[in-house]
């Protein structure tokens, strides 16, 4: 009945990624690929880029292209390359690598990280380059470096650098991101009762509970699903 609707769809999304095709750089002598903007002149950063490599993983769900694979998995190395673990098992990555310096970065603050953690989580469940070692890994970064206590949370995902999330007027709509995490939640169960603990009690940060906006009501609508 919706065919026709669906096959529209995919072709309004395949064009709109076709636009970006010239700024996917792959990295010389790595069969790894990131974003480069032209306006700027800069690398996109991960959390960019990992929006375009989530939808190429479903792209090749739908129509089995190796290109979407294989772009998919070029992006999906570039950031196991700017990876790195912390002593306490959490994998810790920066805002925007680049190709020359992948590792030396400030971490990435937990707003943009929950974007960011959504393509490895995408491409595990599509048995892609990460695993569910991997996972737990990255469910260490929330449990050891992002939640600080009992509805107490640090605004990077780094146990090295600390500062406290709250309601200040810069963060005030972007500290909900915190929700986010909550798609690590099959890999630690822990993490589905921390959040849920915080929204219920951090209303600084959620003055409007699950359905304060989209991003949260996608969080909530996770939590609705039954963990394995």
């Amino acid at each position: 009945k919706y065919l026709n609707t669906a096959n529209r769809y995919l072709e309004s999304i395949v064009t709109a990624l076709r636009e970006f095709d010239g700024d996917l750089q792959t990295v010389s002598g790595r069969d790894e690929a990131y974003y480069w903007n032209p306006i700027i002149k800069t690398v996109e950063p991960l959390n960019h880029a990992h929006t375009a490599g989530n939808t190429f993983v479903v792209l090749y769900d739908i129509t089995k292209k190796e290109e979407y694979r294989k772009k998919a998995e070029q992006l999906g190395r570039y950031f196991k390359s700017a990876i790195t673990t912390e002593d306490n098992g959490a994998y810790v990555w920066g805002y925007a690598p680049t190709p020359e310096n992948m590792t030396k970065h400030v971490p990435e603050y937990i707003w943009k990280g929950q974007i960011t953690i959504l393509f490895p989580i995408q491409l595990n469940e599509d048995m892609m380059l990460f695993n569910d070692e991997d996972m737990k890994h990255f469910s260490e970064t929330f449990l050891n470096n992002i939640c600080l206590g009992p509805n107490k949370f640090n605004r990077y995902i780094t146990s090295k650098k600390k500062k406290p999330l709250c309601s200040y007027k810069k963060y005030k709509t972007l500290t909900r991101g915190l929700a986010g995490w909550i798609f690590l939640d099959k890999y630690d169960s822990r993490i589905r009762d921390i959040i849920e603990e915080a929204v219920a009690n951090r209303h600084d940060i959620f003055p409007g509970g699950w359905f304060q906006d989209t991003n949260i009501a996608l969080a909530y609508a996770h939590r609705l699903s039954r963990l394995n």
